[in-house]
């Protein structure tokens, strides 16, 4: 665990390090604390569809099977590891909407370890220049994450959208960190399972990141037949778990994918989809201004004057590539009608990922060709306030809207209907269970 080794490391570092390893912490939980408060701003609250993953949770709590309605063997759900970790709450006597609210401020709060992580490997202390700098750019990532509406939002509602977003970061950065040398990618394999079990683009953006892990490895390997199976190892492990859940699914419900599919995209037009679902995501990209920083990809193939770029070009490489994949999944499948994006709140992390060495190779390339390379460290601050001013002004605008009124927001429901919509429902709830 991250915490364990900062405990275990601290003794072993001289006293700037250990200032620097405990400022980057403070950070880290500064980064929470900003979080929390802003999802408390936006509300806490259960949305209606949570208590579908509930009522399944319920029923396989209790009677060991996981079916909506006693019997009846209908996946009505696409969260597998998030009704199993409801099924638990129950089995512990734990209230379901408080664990639903627990488990995702802590993956919320893992998302934020692993934004350090991901930053701690691109910089490490003996390739970056200066220290105070690193801990600039981990401060845009957090802050990034912490100040954004919808990421923030979709702490609360009681879905699994915080667990696959967890999971998904973890995975990114074990997968870089693997691609470092020989591995058999036992670990990444182990998380990318569990993003497919927790959600089912998981399998798509699983697929894609072992498969490069899998030539990366080969290719360190100098593409020899006794070193393919370090790679295989991992696609093997990732290929036995998911493929066990599928059987498991064709022979409890007698079908290869979730309902879901069946209901919302099998036999509606492809046309249609693509239509709503290009305008879900450029509305998304338009919304926060996020078209004004792709130019900040190409920090990363700028010519630097001190650290080597090939991490920041490999982690572009895989960032870029996933979120890229997992919007054109979003656009294929019609984008969503819950509020503030929640398609793209897991991935958002993957996004400010993309951009952070395009930040620092930007303001590595600008000090040199200025003949100060000194000026590296204030013109990354620089890039990064402009960036954060500019997502965090255009979110809190969003959001405040979406307070405000119960209107739809590009073919989305708002906060207020949401939480409305959802107390009206608990209302009726509870007046059927006395009148029952």
């Amino acid at each position: 665990m991250p915490f364990i080794r900062f405990l275990q490391s601290s003794t072993n570092r001289d006293p700037s390090a250990r200032v620097d390893l405990a400022l980057r912490w403070l950070l880290v939980g500064l980064g929470a604390a900003l979080l929390l408060i802003h999802t408390t701003f936006l509300t806490w609250f259960i949305c209606d569809d949570a208590y579908i993953s509930f009522r399944y949770a319920l029923n396989l709590a209790r009677r060991g099977e996981p079916f909506y309605n006693p019997g009846e063997a209908v996946e009505g759900y696409s969260n597998f590891l998030w009704v199993v970790y409801l099924s638990l709450s129950e089995l512990a006597s734990v209230s379901m909407r408080h664990a639903a609210h627990l488990g995702s401020a802590l993956c919320a709060l893992w998302i934020l370890v692993s934004m350090h992580r991901f930053i701690t490997w691109l910089w490490p202390d003996p390739c970056h220049g200066t220290t105070g700098r690193r801990r600039t750019i981990l401060a845009t990532g957090l802050l990034a994450l912490a100040g954004f509406g919808p990421f923030a939002f979709w702490v609360s509602a009681g879905l699994e959208t915080m667990l696959f977003g967890a999971l998904l970061t973890a995975a990114v950065v074990s997968t870089l960190m693997a691609g470092d040398g020989p591995t058999t990618g036992t670990r990444p394999a182990l998380l990318w399972a569990t993003c497919a079990l927790t959600r089912p683009e998981g399998l798509l953006l699983g697929s894609a990141a072992l498969s490069l892990l899998f030539i990366s490895t080969w290719k360190n390997g100098h593409f020899r037949l006794r070193a393919l199976w370090r790679p295989a190892t991992g696609l093997l492990l990732f290929t036995a778990l998911v493929g066990s859940h599928l059987i498991w699914r064709r022979t409890v419900y007698g079908q290869w994918l979730p309902m879901t599919y069946h209901t919302k995209i099998s036999g509606i037009d492809p046309a249609f989809l693509f239509k709503h679902g290009l305008a879900y995501a450029n509305a998304f990209f338009t919304t926060f201004r996020l078209y004004w920083f792709l130019p900040l990809w190409a920090g990363v193939w700028l010519p630097r004057a001190r650290s080597g770029p090939a991490r920041g070009r490999r982690a572009f490489l895989l960032t870029a590539g996933l979120f890229l994949l997992h919007g054109a999944n979003v656009v294929r499948s019609g984008g969503d009608f819950m509020a503030m994006f929640r398609f793209f709140a897991p991935v958002w992390p993957l996004f400010v990922m993309t951009l952070l060495p395009g930040i620092a190779g930007w303001a590595d390339w600008l000090s040199v060709r200025l003949s100060h390379p000194r000026w590296a460290h204030p013109l990354t601050a620089i890039l990064a306030a402009v960036f954060l001013l500019a997502i965090t002004q255009a979110s809190w605008r969003f959001s405040r809207s979406s307070l405000a009124s119960e209107r739809p927001q590009f073919m989305m429901e708002s906060i207020a209907g949401m939480v409305h919509f959802a107390q009206d429902r608990e209302k009726v709830g509870r007046a059927l269970r006395r009148a029952l």
